[in-house]
């Protein structure tokens, strides 16, 4: 994967549509529009997991899986001089599991250097799961 500008992900070997990172305005906007307007349940589902969000990305691409239905948020972060902090994870964490409960949606995360040379995934499946785990622990 390139810098922040292109982004060409692959997803099983399977090429998805390319797209351009684009700025953080209007993320849960571009979102709700690429809802499917005739799943009211899917539709609400997403709505709700995106308004309990209340973080903001550096830059995001959405892609859609070429001749399929599914969309893929992919999230990056730019940590230079400041580690993105443990709350922030952990919210990104929570939105992974609710779009991973609707039937299209798929979020990822990845960090770069302010430079955008340097991507990074983050693995919030396993952040979440340590979450989960973690409380149960507490409890």
């Amino acid at each position: 994967m390139g810098g922040i500008g292109d982004c060409r992900l692959l997803l099983n070997g399977r090429p998805l549509a390319l797209a351009r990172a684009v700025s953080t305005r209007g993320w849960k906007k571009a979102v709700s529009d690429l809802l499917p307007s005739d799943d009211a349940d899917e539709r609400e589902g997403v709505l709700l997991s995106i308004s309990g969000c209340a973080r903001t990305p550096d830059a995001y691409c959405i892609f859609e899986e070429q001749g399929g239905t599914n969309k893929y948020l992919v999230w990056i972060e730019v940590e230079d001089t400041h580690p993105m902090p443990r709350s922030k994870l952990l919210e990104l964490a929570q939105l992974w599991n609710d779009l991973d409960a609707s039937d299209c949606w798929e979020l990822s995360l990845y960090v770069s250097d302010r430079y955008g040379t340097t991507l990074k995934p983050i693995p919030l499946c396993n952040i979440w799961y340590d979450a989960m785990a973690r409380s149960k622990g507490d409890a």
